[in-house]
């Protein structure tokens, strides 16, 4: 599916956005990331494996970068910029 097809401008994207304005803020984000998911396993499964890969591995690097700083913030008792 391209951005410019006629499925994406007259399905996908109404969907979207009336998915994304019906979904409580708090899980607008999950509703954007499903979204994309869908949107990139159109275009081929193989392509959206390496893409939740991708997302999987950031996730984690976050989480560990995050614990880091935490530790930091804690033994030097100011919080880091």
């Amino acid at each position: 599916m391209l951005f410019n097809s006629i499925v994406f401008l007259f399905a996908f994207l109404p969907l979207l956005l009336s998915a994304y304005y019906l979904t409580p803020k708090k899980f607008r984000n999950y509703t954007l990331l499903l979204f994309s998911l869908v949107f990139y396993a159109w275009g081929g499964v193989s392509y959206s494996i390496i893409l939740i890969g991708s997302i999987l591995i950031n996730y984690f690097f976050v989480k560990r970068i995050e614990k880091s700083q935490q530790k930091k913030k804690e033994a030097f008792g100011y919080p880091l910029v």
